[in-house]
């Protein structure tokens, strides 16, 4: 199955490039980063389903209680 085929079934996909600077000498997406990304991912979904109005969040909306990776 293509990566294409895959995001056709997620709901958000947000498209982001990994920089130089966010990876460590072999090539690897170094740990904190992968935070970062995550971060910008929950604002793509919040930005879908209407939990934002330019930019800002709404009175009521979703929490995130604990993470993990």
């Amino acid at each position: 199955m293509s990566v294409s085929e895959l995001l056709k079934s997620c709901h958000v996909v947000v498209r982001e490039s990994v920089v130089w600077g966010e990876m460590d000498a072999f090539g690897h997406l170094n740990n904190v980063f992968f935070f970062r990304h995550f971060e910008n991912c929950r604002i793509g979904f919040f930005d879908k389903y209407g939990f934002t109005t330019n930019g800002t969040l709404a009175q009521v909306g979703p929490i995130l209680a604990e993470t993990s990776c």
